[in-house]
C-alpha cells in the first residue's frame, strides 16, 4: 500500500520522507487493528455473533437518534439558558471520512484549552459516526441549519486556509485567538466556521489518549471484522497473523500527481511490502481491502496468504 513516490519539485527529500512516514502509519494502523481485533475474539464469549452484532446495532442507532437531538441548533445557541460558551468555534470540511477524522482530531486538540466553545459541523459527525461509536464522542455537534441561520442573522465569519499552498492548519490558532479577542471587546456571539482540511500529525502530539478514547470503531463494525477473521482462522491449520492491507487509490491517482507531482504506491512497492513482512511474520495472513477492486486482484492475486476482504 506504499510504493515508489516521486518527489514535488521543489520540495526535496525531506517532502518524499513526510509522505512515507504517512503511508507507513496508516498501513500500521490497520494492521494493529486486525491483530486487536483478532486478540479480542479470542477473548470474547461463545455467544452468537450474528445475535450480538443485531443488538449492537440497535443500541448505537438508538444513542445516534439521541445524538440528533442534542445537535445545537439557533434557538439551543442564542438564548439566555445557552451552555454555549462564546466564541463559537466551529470545525468543518467538505473532505471525506478520513478528512473528517482528522478535523474531529485536531478540533480535541483545541478543547478546554481556550475560553471558548469548540465544536464540529453535523456533517463531520454524521460521516465519522459511520465508523466510530457516536456515545464517545465528546465535542458538541452543530446542526446544519444554525448556520444557514447564522448567516441569515449576520452573525458567522468563516476562515479558509491557504488552499493555494497547501496550509491547513496555520489559519487556526490565530482565527481561535482572534475570536476570543473579538468577544471580549465587544461580546457579540458570532459562529466561526473554520474550514479546510488539516492533517498534520505533529499536531496530535500529546492528545493520543484523548483521541483514543473518542475513536472507538463501532461495535457492529468489530463484531463483523471479527467474524471474517474466524472464518478464515477455522479454515487454516496453523494459527494466522493477520495483516491489514489497504491500497488506497480513486481521486489520488490525479490528486498526487496534479498538485505535488508524485505518483502513488504501485505494485513493486506492493511486493516490497509483502516480503518485509513475511520475513518478520512466518504465519503472517494479509487481508487485503481496496477502493480499486481491480487493481488489487489484477496485482495481487495467486499468493496462499492474501485474502481479498469481501466485507462492504
Amino acid at each position: 500500500m506504499y510504493g515508489s513516490l516521486g518527489c514535488p519539485r521543489g520540495y526535496g527529500r525531506w517532502w518524499l520522507k513526510i509522505l512515507a512516514v504517512g503511508w507507513m502509519m496508516l498501513v500500521m494502523w490497520v494492521a494493529v487493528f486486525i491483530i486487536h481485533a483478532q486478540g479480542e475474539y479470542d477473548e470474547s464469549t461463545k455467544s452468537s455473533t450474528s445475535a450480538a452484532s443485531s443488538t449492537v446495532t440497535s443500541k448505537d442507532q438508538s444513542i445516534y437518534s439521541n445524538w440528533s437531538k442534542s445537535f445545537l441548533d439557533y434557538d439551543t445557541v442564542y438564548t439566555n439558558s445557552s451552555d454555549v460558551n462564546f466564541p463559537l468555534i466551529v470545525f468543518t470540511t467538505v473532505g471525506r471520512l478520513g478528512n473528517c477524522l482528522n478535523s474531529y482530531a485536531t478540533a480535541l486538540t483545541f478543547a478546554d484549552r481556550f475560553n471558548a466553545t469548540i465544536a464540529v459541523s453535523q456533517e463531520i459527525f454524521l460521516s465519522i459516526s459511520t465508523l466510530l461509536a457516536p456515545q464517545y464522542l465528546t465535542l458538541p455537534v452543530i446542526a446544519s441549519e444554525l448556520v444557514v441561520d447564522a448567516y441569515d442573522m449576520g452573525v458567522l465569519e468563516t476562515v479558509t486556509p491557504d488552499y493555494i499552498k497547501d496550509d491547513m492548519v496555520s489559519h487556526l490558532l490565530p482565527a481561535i485567538q482572534n475570536a476570543i479577542s473579538q468577544y471580549q471587546q465587544n461580546h457579540e456571539q458570532i459562529l466561526y466556521l473554520l474550514e479546510g482540511y488539516p492533517n498534520r500529525m505533529k499536531m496530535l502530539s500529546g492528545y493520543h489518549d484523548k483521541i483514543r478514547q473518542n475513536f472507538r470503531i463501532r461495535d457492529d463494525l468489530k463484531e463483523k471484522a471479527l467474524l471474517f477473521l474466524k472464518n478464515l482462522r477455522d479454515q487454516m491449520s496453523t494459527k494466522p497473523t493477520f495483516i491489514g492491507f489497504h491500497i488506497r487509490r480513486g481521486d489520488y491517482l490525479n490528486f498526487m500527481e496534479t498538485f505535488f507531482k508524485c505518483k502513488i504506491p504501485n505494485e513493486t512497492f506492493y511486493l516490497a511490502a509483502l516480503k518485509y513482512y513475511r520475513s518478520r511474520f512466518p504465519n503472517a495472513v494479509f487481508v487485503v481491502c481496496s477502493d480499486d477492486v481491480e487493481h488489487m486482484h489484477k496485482n495481487l492475486a495467486g499468493a496462499s496468504d492474501i485474502i481479498f476482504s469481501s466485507m462492504s
